[in-house]
């Protein structure tokens, strides 16, 4: 065998000589796995982003109820009392509202079978769009909620899962 029968080194090769079948599968592995870490993780920035406007959405009709309590020494009947019933999350369903009627109930509880609020509930139904008595699991573990009588707003199964449910 001459020395004209063996393979160049990649190093040596000719300038017109392409890349060989090994090389450009694996810069095609390497794109899709980069490719599908910046979409999960494009999705994940985009939920947080979400549920973020949705905590400030429930503070400023939080504040906008409580200024309405103040005023008139009851709590509105509805959002549209206070000019917040067209108000949607960001997955474009309605906040939820419900004036706390100790007579009948119909209050969501805590683990401990504990009301989350004693005044009124105050929640979207999250990304799923479904809304649940239980704020640990289920469906209502992604509901952005406002809890503690105001002194929590935030997701669901983090208020469950805190140890904030526990007060005296």
């Amino acid at each position: 065998m001459t020395t004209t029968d063996r393979p160049l080194p990649s190093a040596a090769r000719p300038a017109g000589a392409g890349f060989t079948l090994v090389e450009v599968i694996l810069v095609l592995i390497v794109l899709g796995i980069v490719s599908t870490s910046a979409v999960v993780s494009y999705g994940s920035v985009i939920n947080r982003a979400k549920n973020v406007r949705a905590v400030s959405d429930l503070t400023a009709i939080s504040v906008a109820i409580d200024d309405y309590h103040k005023r008139r020494g009851t709590y509105p009947p509805n959002l549209a009392k206070i000019h917040f019933d067209d108000r949607e999350d960001p997955w474009g369903n309605p906040y939820i509202y419900l004036p706390v009627d100790d007579s009948c109930g119909g209050t969501r509880t805590d683990a401990y079978g504990d009301p989350v609020n004693t005044d009124y509930e105050l929640y979207s139904a999250g990304a799923d769009g479904e809304t649940g008595a239980s704020l640990s699991c289920g469906p209502g573990a992604d509901d952005p909620i406002r809890a503690d009588n105001g002194h929590f707003l935030g997701i669901a199964d983090t208020f469950a899962s805190s140890g904030d449910e526990e007060t005296d």
